[in-house]
């Protein structure tokens, strides 16, 4: 495919990165979450369980203010929480800057950078919006442009509605399950966060909730620490390479579940859960979903292709 010219080798790393976007999209993205689906009340167990138990001596070694944690009292089929949402950065180099061939600057280049630029982090780049499930692994992914909050990602990626398509109100109190984020995130029906209220109960719970949340940023830090081509950002260029530098970012979403499977995580371990083998994630008789690119200037959707 590459012929004999060694300068052309490292055309195999861009073709690979195509082809596990293309491939293996809807295992990370797009419909990831239908696989996922059945597993729900499995997971509402699993992070019911850790937050009844209290602080093994482990923990209580590590931080002797724990002893003060009371175990949060609420029945298992009144719990909601499944999974956990929060955004991570993809920063890179500045898109558009530079001299022209004849000096000038480049037309707009100021307007293109502002699309990418996030005060609040003080750098250019992509940002990625992610579903951490307790068993390590991440159910789905969405990329945008960095100057977006987390709401504005929710908003963009269509996830609330998407939840709704698929979810079903539980018996018990006909509300529906819901995954938990950061107090920034606007509630919805499947979207929940800490409560607004300051009783007793509700400390218990913000306490108790922060600290099993605390599992997707330790999943960040392993996403970063293994595939560090992501923090490297003056080696992506948004401007003649966007689509590639976004497809990189997926794929190493997808390439750090398949580490997971092989290897477990910290999520795990807290959660006290195997994870999946990797047989049975990426199962070898499994007739994938066709990748099917976005139309141009149309709303992304979960269930395009």
């Amino acid at each position: 495919i590459f012929g004999g010219n060694p300068r052309e080798y490292s055309s195999i790393f861009n073709w690979f990165i195509d082809y596990m976007f293309t491939t293996f999209y809807h295992k990370i993205s797009g419909r990831s979450l239908e696989y996922w689906i059945p597993h729900i009340e499995y997971f509402q167990s699993i992070i019911h369980n850790r937050l009844s138990q209290p602080p093994s001596a482990a923990e209580l070694a590590a931080d002797p203010t724990l002893q003060f944690i009371q175990v949060l009292e609420v029945a298992l089929e009144l719990f909601r929480v499944w999974a956990f949402i929060d955004c991570t950065d993809m920063r890179t180099a500045r898109p558009g800057s530079g001299p022209q061939p004849d000096g000038s600057r480049r037309v707009n280049a100021h307007e293109i950078q502002l699309e990418f630029y996030s005060r609040y982090f003080r750098a250019h780049g992509l940002k990625f919006l992610s579903l951490l499930l307790p068993n390590g692994l991440v159910g789905t992914v969405f990329g945008a442009n960095l100057s977006q909050n987390d709401n504005g990602m929710i908003n963009l990626s269509g996830l609330s509605d998407y939840l709704l398509s698929l979810l079903q109100p539980m018996p018990s109190h006909n509300l529906y399950p819901t995954v938990f984020g950061d107090s920034i995130m606007q509630l919805t029906p499947v979207i929940q966060s800490y409560p607004r209220t300051d009783s007793a109960r509700s400390r218990i719970w913000k306490r108790r909730m922060a600290s099993a949340r605390m599992s997707i940023e330790l999943d960040y830090g392993l996403l970063f620490n293994n595939f560090r081509i992501m923090i490297k950002e003056n080696d992506h260029h948004l401007f003649n390479n966007g689509e590639h530098t976004f497809r990189l970012g997926i794929v190493c979403f997808f390439l750090k579940n398949c580490y997971v499977c092989l290897n477990g995580s910290t999520t795990n371990t807290m959660f006290d859960v195997d994870p999946p083998t990797l047989e049975q994630y990426l199962p070898i008789d499994e007739e994938l979903i066709e990748y099917i690119p976005i139309p141009f200037a149309e709303d992304y959707q979960f269930d395009y292709g």
